[in-house]
């Protein structure tokens, strides 16, 4: 997910931050879809009720989302109806059992298409002349690959309590029960939406290997990288003395390097005023990166800033007046969550900027006293240099016909083939 310039233009009337929204009142609309609410009985005498819009489930997700989770949480959904992310759809899930309670579960409908959302597919295969055919090979089934997916779980974040809402409340459920329950629910939405739905994924989800029995396959998805912040460091200098004496020079020298650049955490206003500049850097990384599932709209850290003030830090990196880079980062209970960045290419080499921004993150999470540093998927290696580590989260996917499920396994591997890496051990 870590994921030119033109001018920024300040029209600061459209930065007003929205009036705040009770959980309970609902959310701006988002796009009609051609049915309403709907229950279903499930297995082991569970039921769900199905709201295909997400203002139509607020006022019931809230005696779900109790677990003090910010991407669960009510404001978030109301978030998520006010960004109109281009080509998705959310809606809610939520179960219910006379004995063992409820849980809720966030659904997301969106439109794949390979040739436009797999990145470097137009690269010239370079190498041996096997190499180049798997590249002809990737780009050929990409052109035809191009179909509608219901998601459980999110396409915005990366997490294994993401998608889920008051599950915790539930202990008797167990990680094979849960999955049946979710399989059928998915089944009953994708077959009342108005448009086709050909796949269902499971992103995420605390699942263990269970889908396996209900015909999904494991997609070759990256790990997410974590960093554990130890109770005993207090401040950069106690993170450097753990590591190793290579890895502390590695530091001083990105130091060095960047030393040059300016860092402003950014105020709504100022958003505005550089809105158009940060999407066009957040593009330069997102057209490099592996996947695209969302394509994030101009206004999208602004609408982050608005709806959470108090937990979203989005900060600026300038080489004068010029506006070189920015990350953002969200706050969710003990966890420092980095969300998406932008960056000119140009001064990677020059200042080692995507390695600053990490290490600005590592003290941030330090400072702020939090327990974790969630750096999602991607750039694995360099991560696990600043003492990342891997968290895998398998990613589960299914056709709706028996055919398309039975091709999952085979085209998989050509389209996102497995990432090769090496894990860094920076600490002592």
């Amino acid at each position: 997910m870590w994921n030119s310039p033109t001018e920024p233009e300040a029209t600061l009337l459209e930065a007003q931050a929205p009036p705040r929204r009770s959980c309970r009142r609902g959310t701006t609309p988002t796009p009609v879809i051609a049915h309403s609410v709907h229950t279903h009985s499930l297995s082991h005498g569970w039921q769900v009720t199905i709201y295909p819009q997400l203002a139509e489930g607020i006022k019931d997700w809230a005696t779900v989302a109790t677990d003090g989770n910010l991407f669960t949480s009510c404001e978030f959904l109301n978030l998520l109806a006010d960004l109109e992310l281009p080509g998705i759809h959310s809606g809610l899930a939520i179960f219910h059992h006379p004995k063992q309670g409820c849980f809720g579960l966030i659904l997301q409908v969106f439109s794949f298409a390979a040739r436009q959302q797999l990145g470097n597919l137009e690269a010239k295969g370079s190498g041996s002349t096997w190499q180049q055919a798997g590249q002809y090979l990737r780009r050929s089934l990409a052109s035809w690959l191009n179909f509608r997916v219901l998601t459980a779980g999110q396409l915005l974040l990366t997490g294994d309590h993401h998608g889920l809402a008051g599950l915790s409340n539930c202990t008797m459920v167990s990680k094979s029960e849960l999955s049946q329950l979710i399989d059928q629910s998915l089944e009953q939405v994708a077959a009342k939406w108005p448009q086709h739905i050909q796949g269902i994924l499971l992103k995420d989800l605390p699942l263990e290997d269970t889908p396996r029995t209900h015909n999904y396959h494991s997609l070759p998805v990256q790990p997410n990288m974590l960093l554990h912040i130890a109770p005993q460091w207090k401040s950069m200098e106690d993170y450097m003395a753990a590591m190793s004496s290579k890895y502390r020079v590695r530091v001083r020298r990105a130091r060095k390097k960047g030393a040059s650049l300016q860092t402003k955490l950014l105020s709504l206003e100022e958003l505005q005023a550089y809105q158009a500049r940060m999407h066009a850097l957040y593009r330069q990384v997102a057209d490099q990166s592996e996947f695209n599932g969302v394509q994030l709209p101009p206004d999208y850290f602004m609408k982050w800033q608005q709806h959470f003030p108090e937990q979203v830090d989005i900060v600026g990196y300038f080489d004068g007046e010029k506006l070189v880079g920015f990350t953002s980062t969200i706050q969710n209970a003990k966890e420092l969550e980095a969300h998406y960045l932008g960056l000119e290419a140009a001064y990677n080499p020059s200042h080692q900027l995507y390695l600053n921004m990490l290490y600005d993150m590592v003290d941030q999470a330090i400072r702020s006293r939090m327990e974790r540093l969630v750096l999602s998927r991607t750039a694995l290696e360099i991560k696990s240099s600043i003492g990342a580590v891997p968290q895998d989260l398998p990613c589960w996917l299914r056709g709706r016909k028996r055919w398309s499920t039975a091709l999952i396994p085979l085209i998989a591997p050509y389209i996102a083939p497995p990432v090769k890496w090496t894990q860094r051990h920076p600490f002592k």
